[in-house]
């Protein structure tokens, strides 16, 4: 397969200059369902039609080879369920066959990293993980840390990381972590990397300017914000994904009580009121994590001044990716 150079050539660095990493680890979010584009053999070139793919693994691939994180988990399971019709056989055969995290390690080992020594970009493929079970971005999350506590030497992983997706992503990835009491991550913007990196985008970059693509994204995500802020059956069932009993109690406590500390507190599933009030090893977690998975999943559209919150939600979304690029 030859190799494509998405984001510039690799080119040895001027200095030597010694990168202390910002991060632990980083997980890219894939961006599904999946489709390929036809116009690219889909076995040996397997092309996403969401562009925000692209962003993400190059993203994570600078992040990695630049030394900014010391791995790279690239998450998302195989979101084509059914058969897409109207296409040729063998790409709506590939869709089937392939993950989201497939396709973004396709991107990431493609990506030449602009200005970055050679064996810094040879030695980032060897520091990329696969993990296809995340459904959801609840699920990169909550699967990412499945993946690094089974690979710390303690069982369980108390290092920095980050997610990584795109701008329009942003303010709802934040009040995750908020939400889940993880104070060791933090949320990185694919676009705020690359910018970082010395990709601006537009006629330099993509095409579009990166707010361009990011702009039909935007209107939806109000709703989603506000389910998770104010519908605790919009996140729960998520929770039963969580392996390291430890970290289902103490994202789980984390959760009651960011509904349940506030002057409006929301009404919650029966199964917190189960929850040992400390981590207990003896506890039965893994039943109670059926009981958080059996909780129907609700949503609601939103509800105020849409127009008011998706210019508020943008504004959010684009401190949030000038943050990433200042900490690079």
């Amino acid at each position: 397969m030859s190799e494509v150079s998405y984001f510039g050539s690799s080119e040895p660095t001027k200095s030597k200059e010694v990168i202390a990493p910002r991060f632990d680890a980083v997980i890219a979010c894939g961006m599904g369902p999946m489709e390929l584009k036809a116009s690219h053999d889909p076995k040996t070139n397997p092309v996403p039609s969401n562009v925000f793919n692209y962003f993400n693994a190059v993203a994570t691939k600078n992040l990695v080879a630049r030394g900014w994180a010391r791995e790279g988990i690239l998450s998302g399971y195989h979101s084509r369920q059914t058969q897409r019709e109207g296409i040729r056989t063998d790409v709506a055969l590939e869709e089937l066959a392939r993950s989201e995290s497939s396709v973004l390690a396709h991107i990431f080992d493609q990506t030449r990293p602009k200005d970055t020594d050679i064996e810094a970009v040879k030695g980032a493929a060897k520091l990329k993980i696969l993990e296809e079970n995340a459904k959801t971005t609840f699920g990169n999350i909550f699967e990412g840390l499945n993946l690094l506590d089974r690979k710390d030497p303690q069982g369980y992983f108390s290092g920095s990381f980050g997610v990584v997706s795109s701008e329009f992503h942003g303010p709802r990835i934040a009040e995750m972590f908020q939400a889940f009491g993880l104070t060791n991550g933090r949320f990185i913007s694919a676009e705020g990397v690359l910018r970082a990196s010395g990709y601006m985008g537009g006629a330099r970059g993509w095409g579009p300017t990166y707010d361009g693509y990011n702009r039909g994204a935007y209107p939806g995500q109000p709703a989603g914000l506000q389910n998770l802020v104010d519908n605790p059956s919009y996140v729960t069932r998520d929770l039963a994904v969580i392996d390291h009993p430890r970290r289902f109690h103490e994202v789980a406590h984390a959760l009651k009580s960011y509904y349940s500390d506030r002057p409006d507190p929301a009404a919650l599933p029966d199964c917190f009121s189960e929850l040992p009030k400390g981590y207990d090893p003896s506890f039965p977690y893994e039943a109670l994590k059926r009981k958080f998975a059996d909780v129907p999943f609700t949503k609601h559209d939103y509800v105020g001044n849409i127009e008011a919150a998706r210019i508020d939600y943008r504004r959010r979304a684009q401190e949030l990716s000038e943050q990433t690029r200042m900490i690079l």
